[in-house]
């Protein structure tokens, strides 16, 4: 026997109305465009499909964080269907609860090697006494102290981030701060070693690079020292490495 399989196309499926129950931190459209659920201007709209659920889920929970709602819980969006004449659309719901938000108490920094140096003055204003904790901003300060570190010679410093005290306002988690910063020794250059095919031209290599006995090792001596080597047209790459 012959078996015939009828099958019609249906219309597309798109979002539609996108709600939430919960008071959210920022307008409404800011945290649909930061969700990527706005549909641009020329687009039909946005296509539904389930496997971007979780997606959105994590989109608004970022938005939360970075609103210093730390202990926030976002539920998985619930969805039910509208059916029109060519096509159909998926209503979003999310629904979460902030809980409390975090913000900044009192920071400090112990034992930074130089406090008057103006990259760390500059620095300790990212983040200031009422600001929202933000824990996403709280690690790229970390990293931003350990680059001025690095720049300064300290390779191999060590930071560690401590909650010290948490006072309870209402809602409000006011939250201090401790940077206990571990520099160790500044690293500065012994000597300059050579390796490649144009090693008959070791002394000039040297003394192109800038590099010395002496020099403080950092990336920002390292990075001139190769970007002066390729200048002169010497290697086609060079890579510069502690030993």
């Amino acid at each position: 026997k012959n078996i015939e399989f009828n099958v019609t196309k249906g219309g597309q499926t798109y979002i539609g109305d996108v709600s939430f129950i919960g008071d959210l931190p920022i307008p409404k459209n800011e945290a649909l465009e930061k969700m990527d659920l706005l549909p641009d201007f020329f687009s039909h709209g946005i296509y539904f499909n389930r496997d971007n659920l979780n997606k959105y889920k994590i989109a608004l929970k970022n938005i939360l964080l970075n609103a210093g709602y730390n202990d926030a819980e976002v539920f998985d969006p619930d969805y039910y269907f509208e059916t029109g004449d060519s096509e159909s659309y998926a209503n979003l719901i999310f629904r979460f609860e902030k809980n409390n938000s975090y913000l900044v108490g009192n920071i400090d920094y112990v034992g930074f090697p130089m406090e008057d140096n103006k990259q760390f003055i500059k620095l300790k204003q990212y983040l200031q006494t009422g600001d929202v904790l933000n824990l996403s901003k709280l690690e790229d300060l970390k990293n931003r102290l350990k680059n001025i570190l690095l720049d300064l010679g300290y390779t191999y410093n060590v930071i560690e981030l401590n909650t010290v005290k948490k006072e309870e306002r209402g809602t409000q988690m006011i939250t201090n701060l401790r940077f206990t910063i571990y520099p160790g020794r500044v690293i500065k250059i012994r000597q300059v070693f050579v390796e490649g095919e144009s090693l008959n031209k070791e002394r000039s290599i040297i003394r192109v690079s800038g590099l010395e006995y002496g020099t403080v090792f950092n990336t920002t001596n390292t990075e001139l020292a190769r970007t002066n080597i390729l200048r002169h047209d010497l290697f086609s790459s060079v890579h510069v490495d502690l030993l």
